[in-house]
Parts: structure tokens; C-alpha cells; sequence
């Protein structure tokens, strides 16, 4: 059976065009699925990610680096979310 584990994060503001890279290191390993996604507050706003990349540790975990945009004409207000599945 599965293990999920859900972080969120936040609130954080992006401007208007605004691009943020963040990194997120909660003991990832190879063997889980991650799904990183941006949930903003309001239906009007658009955040998407542009890049995801994972970087080994020495101690043998993985820390993972997202980058969101905000690509809409205003400021816009989201929560960073995490979601692990460990088989």
C-alpha cells in the first residue's frame, strides 16, 4: 500500500511576469513520486511552473527545486504544494 504525504507552503506573492526558484528538502528519495504544484487564492490568477530539477545530497537525499511564474498582469498570491507517494 502507499504512503502520501502532502506539504504545503505559503502564502507567498509573486509580481506581475515575477519568476521564483524554491527549494524544498524533506528527505526525498528515488524511490518516491513527486508532484510539486502552486495552488493560488483567487480562480483569477495564473502560477505555473517552468522548471523542476532534483539535486543528490551526500547523505543520500534528494532536494528539489521548483521555479514558478506568475503569469498574469497582477500580483498573485499561492501556496507551494508538495505531494509524495512512497510505494
Amino acid at each position: 500500500m502507499a504512503q502520501v504525504n502532502v506539504g504545503v507552503w505559503g502564502p507567498v506573492v509573486l509580481s506581475a511576469g515575477q519568476v521564483q526558484s524554491w527549494w524544498f528538502t524533506w528527505g526525498f528519495h528515488s524511490n518516491q513520486y513527486v508532484h510539486f504544484d502552486a495552488c493560488p487564492d483567487s480562480d483569477q490568477s495564473c502560477v505555473k511552473i517552468t522548471a523542476q530539477w532534483a539535486e543528490k545530497g551526500l547523505s543520500g537525499g534528494v532536494t528539489r527545486w521548483v521555479t514558478f511564474q506568475n503569469c498574469g498582469k497582477t500580483p498573485v498570491q499561492f501556496r507551494p504544494r508538495c505531494i509524495v507517494v512512497v510505494q
